[in-house]
């Protein structure tokens, strides 16, 4: 079961994307671990993590 915390911080990320107006959703959180659904317009490419965003 998430705790309080948890649910709070999920609920804020999934808000801060919706504000972006992103179409990315959460779609599971189990701890520390996030699963999310990320359309593909959405999804940078590069040879490095600053070069794909």
């Amino acid at each position: 079961m998430a705790s309080a915390a948890e649910l709070h911080r999920g609920i804020v990320v999934q808000k801060a994307l919706n504000d972006e107006k992103r179409g990315t959703k959460m779609v599971q959180q189990v701890h520390n671990e996030w699963v999310f659904e990320v359309p593909e317009a959405e999804v940078g490419v590069g040879p490095n993590w600053d070069k794909a965003h």
